[in-house]
């Protein structure tokens, strides 16, 4: 829809800006970042797109597969996958394990999500996503998903842009098409996008 009615508008990924997508808008090397993180900056816009939580993903025979979520101290003794999330992320994570007391799990960041998806689904390790992330693995039989610790991980989803690119960008537009797809959870979305004409 975006490149029917912005033909000129041209859509990149920027795996570079993910762990520190805020500082990339500030900076204007990415015009539009998808986050979890707290937005404070007042020269930034944030669109809230979808409320979900972090979910531990299995291959569906795997024994935390069974269970009804996974807690801090089980998921300490596996090999964990998890994307190349922004610090913010990653300090919640290290917080709600502290609290439980738990072991560090080996963390292998794995920067592209189909990867992470693939090793997951061959029972070599476990992984920590969003649950919309793995959502039609999930659906398909490919995975497992559980809670991660029985009062789980929340969070919400935004759409970011700096406020003062709104007039010259299709921002609003491409962020109204971002709910869209976060209300149907059809596919996973982008970390970061650079939107230019």
């Amino acid at each position: 829809a975006l490149a029917r009615e912005s033909p000129a508008v041209e859509l990149r990924i920027s795996l570079e800006a993910t762990r520190e997508p805020m500082a990339a808008l500030l900076r204007g090397t990415l015009d539009l970042a998808i986050v979890s993180s707290p937005v404070r900056d007042t020269g930034l816009v944030a669109v809230p797109l979808l409320k979900d939580e972090w979910t531990v993903i299995t291959a569906p025979g795997h024994r935390l597969a069974k269970r009804p979520y996974v807690s801090a101290v089980e998921l300490g003794h596996e090999l964990l996958y998890a994307p190349d999330a922004p610090r913010s992320d990653v300090e919640r994570l290290r917080e709600r394990i502290a609290a439980e007391r738990a072991p560090m799990p080996r963390v292998h960041r794995i920067p592209l999500t189909d990867t992470l998806i693939a090793l997951v689904a061959a029972g070599l390790g476990v992984g920590l996503v969003p649950r919309w992330v793995a959502a039609r693995h999930v659906a398909r039989g490919e995975l497992a998903a559980r809670r991660f610790t029985s009062e789980s991980l929340p969070e919400t989803w935004f759409a970011v842009h700096r406020r003062d690119a709104e007039g010259r960008l299709p921002l609003a537009r491409a962020s109204e098409l971002l709910i869209g797809l976060g209300t149907k959870k059809r596919r996973a979305a982008p970390t970061g996008a650079q939107i230019s004409r």
